[in-house]
């Protein structure tokens, strides 16, 4: 249904640009949410996501529906800004109170309160992964996007990115075992 929706407001787009502001209304939690959980800064957030849908909005005449969706092709604007601004901004850093960061961070609604705090050290941990790991990650932990719609936001193949995900998975389970955030979860669950 969503699709649907988000396909007919593309098509009303390319006849009244000014319905552009429809689509805005409708993803931009969704586009800051992926940013904000990546920079952990609400302002910048705020301002990336502003960025990627005035890149959006000039690109739009080049965007087809035939290529891929118009969400994928948000996030993959989304993305990039991303790795343009933490290229350009050698000052950032990821809160080291974690108090402040929880109050940053959009949760999951699935993700319980006592689960929070490690769900910050790890997505401290995403962060400190190459950016090649991070972009996998936060799309498929943070957005819950499957291995299919992570390769077209990406524009990889399907293959490339299991392979991918395998070897971002990989390397953030050596960062948790060598910081000991592992074997903290394992004494936090029931049989552990």
């Amino acid at each position: 249904m969503r699709d649907k929706k988000i396909r007919a407001l593309v098509e009303e787009t390319k006849e009244n640009i000014e319905a552009f502001g429809k689509l805005y209304d409708m993803l931009a939690k969704n586009i800051y949410s992926f940013i904000v959980n990546r920079v952990l800064n609400p302002t910048e957030a705020e301002d990336l996501t502003a960025c990627t849908f005035e890149k959006a909005l000039r690109a739009f005449h080049h965007f087809d529906m035939n290529k891929g969706s118009f969400e994928a092709w948000l996030y993959r604007i989304a993305n990039n800004v991303i790795i343009d601004y933490v290229r350009h901004e050698s000052h950032i850093q990821i809160s080291n109170n974690l108090d402040e960061a929880l109050k940053i961070c959009q949760f999951n609604s699935r993700i319980e309160p006592d689960f929070r705090r490690y769900y910050l050290k790890v997505i401290k941990l995403i962060n400190e992964l190459p950016p090649k790991h991070q972009e996998i990650l936060f799309l498929k932990f943070l957005e819950g996007k499957n291995n299919k719609q992570i390769a077209e936001i990406l524009g990889r193949s399907h293959n490339y990115i299991s392979t991918r995900a395998t070897r971002a998975l990989r390397a953030l389970r050596k960062r948790m075992e060598e910081k000991g955030i592992l074997e903290e979860l394992r004494g936090l669950m029931p049989d552990g």
